[in-house]
This record gives C-alpha cells, sequence and structure tokens, in this order.
C-alpha cells in the first residue's frame, strides 16, 4: 500500500521518462515536417513568383524590340542595347541564322528556341540555359510574318541570390522555431502526462485495493480449509460455524468481484443501457419495499414520502440498483433509530429521486472523494462494504446523463439523483 500511496516507483518513473521523451520526439518531427514543408512551398512559390515576373519582363522588352527592327544587324545593334538593364538580345531570320546579338551568348545554346518558335503557333517560347556566366532565362518572341525571331534574355543569378538568402533565413527561422518547439513539446508533454499519471496512479490504487479486500476473505476460507482438513472424519454438522463463515466470505467476495466486474465494462463502455419508459413512482416504492425487512432488523424506519414523478425513460436495473445502494447506505451506515425516507419528484424536463437520512451524515469536505472507488468515507459512517457502491452509482447516473449529489439533510444525509424525464 506504501507503492500505491506514494510517489512512482523507479521503474513507473523510467517508463513516464521514455514516454515523455517518446511523445516529444513524435511532436518535434511533426513539427520539423511542417516547417520543412512551409520552407519548401515559400521558395517554390518565391521561385515561381521572381521568375515569372522576370519572363514578363523579357517578353515586354523582346517585344519592344521586335517591333523596331528592319533586319539590318547594325540597326538592330544600334537600336537595342541591353547593356543597362542587364538584358541580351538576339535576332534570327526566317531560316534560323543569327543575324546579330548584343552579348557573345553561344549560339548552340539559343538556336534550338529560336527554331522551336519560327516552328510553332507564333506564341513566345520560355526557356532556361546554363551560360558560362550561370543559368539564365530567355523568351523567344516570333516576328509577324515568320521572317524571323528576337530573343531577350537575363542572367536568374539574382534570383538564385535572393532564394540563397530566403533559404539561410528560413533555416534560421526553422532552428529557433524548432528549438521553441522541442521547448513547448516537453512542456506539452509533461502536462499531457498528468492525467495518465494520475489514471496509472488510480489503477495501482484500485489493483491495490481490490487485492486487499480480496485477502481477508481468501484468509478466512483457507483457514476453514485447513480446519475440515485436519478433522475429515468430522461430519458436516459438527463444523457448520466453519462452513458459514466460508460461505459468508464467499458471498462478500462474489459480491465484489461483481462490483469490480461492473465497473471494470464501464471503464471499457461495454455496458448498456436498455432504456424504457418506467412509472417512477412505482420503482421507489418496490425499493422501499425491499428494504423493509433489513431495515426492521437494523431498528431503521423507512417510508415514501413523496412520490410524483410520474414516467421516465431509463433503465429501470440500473435505476433501481443506484436507489438500492442508497438505501442500503442510509441503513448500514446510520445506526438503529435513523428513519430513511425516500422521495420522487418532477421538475422542469428531469425527475429527482432522493433517499435522505437523519444519521451522522458525511462532512462536506468528504462528499467528493466517497464517490471514488474503495473510499469508504469517514468513521462516522462505518459499516459493511467495500467502498464500490457509490462508484456504481455515480456511474449509473452519469451514464443516463444525469447527475447524483450528496447534500446536508440537517441533520443527517441527503443523496439526489437528477435523470432527463
Amino acid at each position: 500500500m506504501t507503492a500505491a500511496g506514494g510517489g512512482a516507483m523507479p521503474g513507473e518513473a523510467a517508463m513516464f521518462r521514455r514516454l515523455r521523451l517518446r511523445l516529444v520526439a513524435a511532436n518535434v518531427l511533426v513539427i520539423a515536417g511542417i516547417l520543412v514543408a512551409l520552407g519548401v512551398a515559400v521558395l517554390g512559390l518565391m521561385d515561381r513568383v521572381l521568375v515569372d515576373q522576370q519572363a514578363s519582363t523579357l517578353l515586354a522588352r523582346a517585344t519592344e524590340a521586335g517591333g523596331e527592327l528592319r533586319f539590318e544587324s547594325r540597326d538592330f545593334l544600334t537600336r537595342i542595347d541591353g547593356s543597362t538593364s542587364g538584358t541580351f538580345y538576339a535576332l534570327w531570320d526566317g531560316s534560323g541564322t543569327l543575324l546579330a546579338e548584343t552579348a557573345s551568348v553561344p549560339v548552340s545554346a539559343l538556336q534550338p528556341y529560336a527554331r522551336a518558335a519560327l516552328g510553332g503557333s507564333g506564341q513566345p517560347v520560355r526557356a532556361t540555359i546554363e551560360l558560362p556566366s550561370g543559368p539564365a532565362l530567355v523568351v523567344t518572341v516570333p516576328l509577324a510574318g515568320g521572317t524571323g525571331v528576337v530573343q531577350a534574355g537575363s542572367s536568374l543569378q539574382p534570383v538564385r541570390d535572393a532564394e540563397r538568402q530566403l533559404t539561410l533565413l528560413i533555416l534560421v527561422v526553422g532552428a529557433i522555431g524548432l528549438l521553441l518547439a522541442v521547448a513547448a513539446a516537453w512542456f506539452l508533454a509533461e502536462r499531457s502526462m498528468v492525467p495518465i499519471r494520475r489514471a496509472f496512479e488510480r489503477q495501482r490504487e484500485f489493483t491495490a485495493d481490490a487485492s486487499h479486500e480480496l485477502r481477508t476473505p481468501l484468509a478466512v476460507i483457507d483457514a476453514g480449509i485447513q480446519v475440515l482438513e485436519r478433522h475429515p472424519e468430522q461430519p458436516v454438522g459438527a463444523n457448520a460455524e466453519v462452513i458459514g463463515a466460508m460461505r459468508q466470505q464467499a458471498s462478500e467476495m462474489a459480491r465484489l468481484v461483481g462490483g469490480l466486474l461492473t465497473l471494470a465494462r464501464a471503464d471499457a463502455g461495454a455496458t448498456q443501457l436498455h432504456l424504457e419508459p418506467v412509472d417512477v413512482d412505482g420503482l421507489i416504492r418496490s425499493v422501499a419495499d425491499s428494504f423493509r425487512p433489513l431495515a426492521e432488523r437494523q431498528r431503521v424506519s423507512i417510508a415514501v414520502v413523496s412520490a410524483s414523478a410520474g414516467s421516465a425513460t431509463i433503465d429501470p436495473d440500473r435505476i433501481r440498483e443506484v436507489l438500492g445502494i442508497l438505501v442500503d447506505n442510509a441503513i448500514q451506515h446510520g445506526g438503529p433509530g435513523v428513519h430513511v425516507t425516500l422521495a420522487a419528484r418532477r421538475g422542469p424536463g428531469h425527475v429527482e429521486l432522493e433517499v435522505a437520512d437523519d444519521g451522522p451524515g458525511i462532512p462536506p469536505a468528504e462528499r467528493d472523494r466517497v464517490f471514488e472507488r474503495f473510499r469508504r468515507g469517514d468513521t462516522s459512517r462505518t459499516g459493511r462494504g467495500f467502498g464500490l457502491g457509490l462508484a456504481i452509482a455515480a456511474w449509473i447516473a452519469d451514464a443516463h446523463h444525469g447527475r447524483l449529489s450528496l447534500e446536508d439533510n440537517d441533520p443527517g444525509l441527503r443523496a439526489l439523483l437528477i435523470l432527463p424525464a
């Protein structure tokens, strides 16, 4: 029980540390992938925009140059001067022969696109070529009547330089973002593991408590078996007290295992409700009648003080189980002379079922905790049981989209179950 109540054991601490590292690694990988994808997308978009802008400029210059040409080399070289704009030009005749150019660009690099424009549909041809100085963009514009083509081109080096600067900026920003992502992922991983740790701790405490509860009946049964083994010649009647104790402990174990199975199925979502229209007033009266013999044995009075809820769509067996848990707790924990009352009322859109007593009650600070599994409440309301009843009752109320709460009865305790009508 020390391990369940204290901090995580060394093996568990290592397990949670590995889990945290995995969560951080997974988050960082996802964020890194997003950053890489964004960087590639930004670079691709920038390349497209800049190249398209440069192509539009070259197309305008080639079209303007073609409008002023007279097909004389000297006239071409005189009129077209791209030295100030960084643009080079080339003039080709209709047969694909170079007539003039303003830069020493290899003919083999320009001629295929000139001939493609001459043999095409009259639309400009755009291409990227490799020059000794680096890549260049060339736009080839056919002249009217198929008399030739004009090419205008410029280096793509400024675009590549801008892209390199942007790449460097993206890398720096991405590295900073990745470091921040690691820090955020480490923090968020710890936050996300809080409910996991709590669930693991609850599971460990649940297992330890269940083992503890099973230890006593098993010990009693084992002791009884040992007694019977030591006296095999004795008739069963001679050991009736031992057998009775064994039967009682077996019954208690069956009740505990049944409660554990109910909660396990509830946690797994395997338990379904069977909803149907039910006479709530008749249901609460039948619960009171079924507990009247037990109440008389415990010298407790039980009565239905109000029954005006009418009908509601509920699971009758589950609601009967909730009422049985509440009435049984009131009888067992209240003590002799306690008065237990049941009531059913209808409210706007809901029905209210109430089980109240005038016993010692439960301190307000303990009321939320008694719904925890194996929580029996304080010593003012002691009795038999394993501390699973109210946990099961709360689950049934939640499954009905209702609410179960404990309130002051002044004196005593009032359990109020609110269900949708």
